[in-house]
């Protein structure tokens, strides 16, 4: 898997990586109920040396729970996320066989609730990037789509949101001749595409 700094080596980025109390190899005691502190303790110090510079989180599995949880709380300007976990339902879903469920409902209520993918991802309003893998065993798809699901806009919102806002926007209403309105532009709601699609790919000579 390509490493961020690789995927944007034509950038002059900053890659900051958490290292969580009690996960991997770091000390301390591995706690999701001390997830969500120690998650804003790094991103407001991360903000603070950001300063106007955008932020973008990635993350996979568990990173992913933390990526959302962020993101549903604080200005970032887009998220790439692998394989997020809903974590009370994957908890419930692959395990609550045994002992008829019991066990792993009582696990499943030690999950803050801040940490709910699903309603995070419903709260995000920046443009992401969700890439499942349809071949995971520990976070089966069907798990993963019901994080995909809960996002706010369709494919088109997001779309605009990520390639096309930054000149036009939100709501296409532009300022000026070199960032037209395009709510009202007679030019983007044709049945013939045509003029659009060459504006977009050569520009207004």
């Amino acid at each position: 898997d390509d490493h961020p700094k690789e995927i944007w080596a034509d950038k002059r980025i900053q890659i900051w990586t958490p290292n969580l109390p009690g996960y991997g190899q770091s000390e301390g005691r591995a706690s999701l109920k001390s997830l969500p502190n120690v998650l804003d303790a790094v991103f407001a110090k991360l903000q603070n040396t950001a300063g106007k510079r955008p932020i973008l989180i990635s993350g996979f599995s568990l990173g992913a729970v933390g990526s959302l949880y962020l993101a549903a709380r604080n200005p970032v300007a887009g998220l790439v996320l692998r394989n997020p976990p809903p974590l009370r339902e994957v908890i419930v879903g692959r395990f609550g066989w045994w002992k008829l469920g019991l066990g792993a409902k009582l696990v499943a209520t030690q999950v803050p609730r801040e940490l709910d993918c699903i309603a995070n991802a419903a709260r995000i309003k920046a443009p992401a990037i969700f890439i499942m893998s349809r071949k995971d065993r520990v976070v089966p798809p069907i798990y993963q789509d019901r994080v995909g699901t809960g996002l706010q806009y369709d494919a088109g919102t997001r779309l605009f949101t990520a390639a096309c806002a930054s000149c036009h926007y939100n709501g296409g209403k532009g300022l000026n001749p070199l960032r037209p309105d395009l709510a009202l532009n007679s030019t983007v709601h044709l049945d013939d595409p045509t003029n659009l699609i060459r504006v977009i790919l050569y520009g207004i000579a």
